[in-house]
């Protein structure tokens, strides 16, 4: 197919009713670009916007953000018949859980080896740094949605969920990385009052930094009679990587500082910074974190969960559900299809 002249379309990734995303190249130059079709009357929500607008929406978003190496160029906006079309640039790279589970195959370690994994953890906290600094809410922050380009640098992939700081926005997340204030579940009363809070990408980046330090993602079952409050059951687990995983034992603390269920009780960005720098630890014999100054407490609220194990095998196990919610062996790690 061949787009307003221009771009000949080379294959699909996703194609459905609403519209698809196509890779394919310029025709004049040969660049490689990625071509997001929305189509009329589909996906509308309850302001009667529908998947056009959330389109031209993301579009004028990369318009903002150009030139700040943060998120694909926009070449072009063109509406075609009922569509509007994007066309931006092609980030070459991994998304990053296929970066994670090439690493884990490689080497068969619980987490990504610090050499690797602390590059990438520290880019995820400039990105959402300067994405926040912008004024803007990503809501959608997940694996899929991060590159990991050849010379190891990060771009965004999507933004078609974020949002001003501060204005209204319903739902949004992947499941382990969507904050529990924005989760399922809640009245219909309770989403309009919603708005893009900043600490819904703070909770959404924890989850990026777990799958660094196990290899899954941070889901958990929610059915499991009598089950262990969350910041736990994800402290047992990371302590568990801990014993032989030197990321594990680095960005554990940081984790469950962005994981707190409140959002005022979330660390910010400069926070896990200096948790890193200070090379605060979970001790790999399991016995809690090292204590520096102002850990285990968030900004604001009750302190912060800090796990505290005893040593004797199977009373160490984290939560025994894979990155599926499939049941899995204790102490088994890695990344679902790796």
């Amino acid at each position: 197919m061949l787009l307003a002249g221009r771009y000949a379309l080379t294959a699909a990734v996703r194609h459905d009713a609403e519209g698809g995303v196509f890779l394919g190249r310029e025709v004049s130059s040969g660049a490689e670009v990625v071509v997001k079709q929305a189509r009329a009357h589909t996906g509308v929500d309850r302001a009667g916007t529908d998947a056009r607008d959330a389109l031209r929406h993301e579009a004028a978003l990369l318009a903002r953000l150009a030139g700040q190496g943060l998120a694909p160029l926009a070449v072009e906006l063109i509406e075609q018949e009922d569509s509007v079309f994007l066309v931006q640039e092609r980030i070459a790279g991994q998304p990053l859980d296929d970066w994670v589970a090439a690493r884990l195959r490689r080497d068969g370690r619980p987490d990504v080896d610090w050499a690797e994994a602390g590059p990438v953890a520290h880019g995820l906290l400039d990105l959402v740094e300067q994405v926040h600094a912008q004024g803007l809410v990503l809501r959608d922050l997940s694996p899929g949605n991060v590159m990991v380009r050849p010379d190891g640098t990060l771009r965004l992939a999507h933004l078609e969920l974020a949002a001003e700081t501060g204005r209204p926005a319903g739902s949004a997340g992947a499941p382990g990385y969507r904050a529990p204030e924005h989760g399922p579940g809640r009245l219909a009363a309770a989403d309009r009052g919603r708005v893009a809070h900043p600490a819904v990408d703070l909770y959404a980046l924890g989850g990026l930094l777990f799958l660094l330090a196990t290899g899954h993602d941070p889901l958990l079952s929610e059915d499991l009679p009598r089950a262990r409050p969350v910041a736990e059951r994800l402290g047992r687990w990371l302590a568990l990587a801990a014993r032989t995983g030197g990321t594990a034992r680095r960005l554990a603390p940081a984790i469950l500082g962005l994981r707190a269920e409140h959002p005022r009780q979330r660390w910010g960005v400069a926070r896990v910074r200096a948790a890193l720098r200070d090379d605060l630890l979970v001790p790999p014999d399991g016995t809690g974190a090292r204590r520096a100054p102002g850990y285990g407490t968030g900004a604001a609220g009750p302190p912060a969960f800090r796990p505290r194990l005893r040593h004797g095998g199977p009373r160490l196990r984290p939560d025994t559900t894979g990155p599926s919610g499939a049941a899995r062996p204790a102490g088994t790690t890695g990344v679902s299809g790796a």
